[in-house]
C-alpha cells in the first residue's frame, strides 16, 4: 500500500502534468503495480506462513512439511532452493495481489474523497472504515465476476 502513492503522483505528473490530477487507468496502473510489487517483498513470508498453516499430524493433506517455526521454515527451504525456493509461486501471488489492487487501492481512495467532498462521515475511523468496506466490495466484484444471461426479465448465472 505504501508505493500506491507515489507511483501514482509520479504518474500523473508525468502524463497529466500534475500530481493533483488523476483518471481511472493511472489508478489502476499504479493499484497494479504496487500490489506486484508487494507480492514480490511478501512472496517469502506468504510461502512460509502457508506450510506452517497447512501441516497437521492428524489429517495429512498434500505435501507436509515439519518445521520448528518460521525460521526453522526459512533455514529449510533456503538451502532446499535458495532464492528460487524462497520465491516459489511468485507468479500466481503476483498477478492475483496485482489484479486485486488495481481495483482495491483506486476503489478506497474515490471512496475516501467522495466521503470527504460531501461531508458525509467526520473523519476518523468510521471513515476509513466505510472506505475500506467500498473498496472490498470492488474487489469482490472485480476478483469474483459472475458470468449472467438474459432471459427475459430473469438474471440467471450460467453454469460453466
Amino acid at each position: 500500500m505504501g508505493f500506491y502513492e507515489p507511483i501514482r503522483s509520479n504518474l500523473a505528473r508525468i502524463t497529466l502534468g500534475t500530481p493533483d490530477k488523476s483518471n481511472a487507468g493511472i489508478n489502476m496502473i499504479s493499484g497494479a503495480s504496487s500490489g506486484v510489487m508487494g507480492a514480490c517483498l511478501g512472496s517469502p513470508f506468504f510461502l512460509v506462513k502457508t506450510r506452517l498453516q497447512s501441516y497437521s499430524p492428524v489429517f495429512p493433506v498434500g505435501t507436509q512439511h515439519v518445521y520448528k517455526g518460521a525460521f526453522d521454515a526459512f533455514r529449510h527451504i533456503w538451502r532446499e532452493g535458495g532464492v528460487r525456493g524462497l520465491y516459489r509461486g511468485l507468479d500466481a501471488a503476483a498477478i492475483r495481489t496485482g489484479m486485486g489492487s488495481s481495483v482495491q487501492l483506486p476503489v478506497y481512495n474515490w471512496a475516501k474523497k467522495t466521503i470527504e467532498k460531501y461531508n458525509l462521515i467526520t473523519d476518523g475511523p468510521a471513515k476509513h472504515v466505510a472506505a475500506s468496506a467500498t473498496s472490498g466490495v470492488g474487489v469482490c466484484i472485480a476478483m469474483h465476476p459472475g458470468v449472467y444471461r438474459r432471459d427475459d426479465a430473469n438474471v440467471q448465472p450460467i453454469r460453466l
